[in-house]
């Protein structure tokens, strides 16, 4: 209800200010959540709870592991998280509705202050690889980008 009510509020404030606005969408992280100690109600521990009541105003995904205090984040292929990259890929398949949802794979911690750069590159590039993987298995083909930019030369 409190999301709602927010952003209803933005709503309302760029309907009244619309050539000094933009519209309001939502971003969720999977490392921010709630744990059962904090919070007994499964729908505010689940993305796809978040996922379904929002489904038109989700357009933003961060993608990483997390532990279930969520006092931790980390690349998907480390063991011990609550995280399936493909359960979270199939919900936004099959849930999201927003016209454009963007996924970003986060570089999690404190990147490489404690494992170093070179092996925090090395395990973001294992955790792409577990998201296209992913993708592949829900069907999803790679396209070219209608983007002038060469770092956006595919897309998903």
């Amino acid at each position: 209800d409190e999301t709602r009510s927010a952003l209803q509020l933005l709503d309302e404030h760029h309907e009244e200010n619309r050539s000094t606005t933009v519209p309001i969408g939502i971003c969720y992280d999977l490392g921010h959540g709630i744990s059962t100690a904090e919070n007994r109600d499964e729908a505010n521990r689940d993305f796809r709870a978040w996922f379904a009541a929002f489904p038109d105003r989700l357009v933003e995904v961060h993608l990483k592991n997390t532990d279930a205090q969520f006092l931790e984040t980390w690349h998907f292929h480390r063991q011990g998280g609550i995280i399936d990259p493909r359960q979270v890929l199939q919900a936004v398949r099959d849930t999201l509705t927003a016209p454009e949802v963007y996924l970003f794979i986060e570089v999690p911690g404190k990147r490489g202050r404690e494992i170093g750069e070179k092996q925090a590159i090395e395990e973001h590039v294992e955790s792409i690889a577990m998201v296209h993987e992913g993708l592949e298995a829900l069907g999803v083909e790679r396209r070219r980008s209608q983007s002038r930019d060469p770092r956006n030369d595919l897309s998903v």
